[in-house]
């Protein structure tokens, strides 16, 4: 497996990650994905390894790390995405593996990852990526596509299985607006960006910055700029097949309202 060039999407939950990811998987830019959960939902959603589809990746930390580097590259570019909010935990297990065990975060993953470049993804409107988070929590509804156009291509694009496995048990009832939970939300997507944005600094990187608001509005656009940021011919390039849906509703605007309001007569 020869890879030319590495990048790694960095962000905070509901930051349009995963619509990115799919700009690039159809762009033929690798197959991004968060290939690291597994070890995430170790430590908080043991259940979820009991799973078919986790049952491959319960190996220990070097075959781990082939797997991810087999299953994130394609025409010779791997992509990976990765949360600040478990950063931590996929430092500890890839300092299990002896060759890697003394090199601090940012000079490792240039190890692991070849010609490595990141890309930061970040959204501008904080209440509404709480607003989702809080919502995607309450429904376990993380990613919603087109059937028809997942169902054509479920087989090579997207961790269809675990997609499924999630999706299975979301539920739209009983959703409720709770302040103190979307408060708390919002201030752990501030931590998170200015957690990436301490790393970016201390290892002297610039990533690619991409912004939700900006790239909802310049789909391919963006994704061509990426390419062109990665030295990636974008010959290949075709979005035609895009398959997901934005979640976002008169319920997600109702609770945005709500907190803001609620917001600003807390701080008097």
């Amino acid at each position: 497996m020869e890879i030319r060039t590495s990048y790694v999407i960095c962000g905070s939950q509901r930051s349009g990650s995963n619509l990115l990811c799919e700009a690039l998987w159809l762009a033929g830019a690798g197959r991004p994905d968060e290939y690291f959960i597994y070890w995430y939902m170790a430590a908080r959603d043991p259940d979820g390894l009991k799973t078919e589809f986790a049952r491959p990746w319960l190996v220990p930390p070097p075959e781990y790390v082939r797997k991810v580097l087999e299953s994130g590259t394609a025409n010779g570019v791997f992509g990976v995405k990765i949360m600040w909010d478990y950063f931590d935990v996929i430092m500890e297990n890839l300092h299990q593996i002896p060759d890697y065990r003394a090199l601090p975060p940012a000079e490792l993953l240039a190890r692991l990852f070849p010609n490595l470049h990141y890309v930061h993804i970040s959204r501008r409107d904080k209440v509404r990526q709480a607003v989702s988070l809080a919502r995607a929590i309450q429904s376990r509804r993380w990613i919603d596509f087109q059937s028809r156009v997942f169902d054509e291509q479920r087989d090579h694009l997207w961790d269809f299985d675990r997609i499924r496995y999630y999706t299975a048990k979301a539920s739209e009832d009983g959703l409720a607006y709770d302040f103190d939970q979307i408060a708390s939300v919002q201030q752990r997507m501030l931590d998170q960006d200015a957690a990436w944005e301490a790393y970016f600094t201390s290892a002297g990187i610039e990533p690619f910055r991409v912004v939700y608001e900006d790239f909802v509005g310049a789909y391919e656009r963006t994704a061509l700029d990426l390419l062109d940021f990665l030295d990636v011919d974008a010959g290949g390039a075709t979005f035609e097949r895009r398959a997901m849906k934005q979640q976002s509703d008169a319920l997600n605007d109702e609770w945005a309202r709500r907190f803001e309001a609620d917001q600003a007569r807390r701080r008097g």
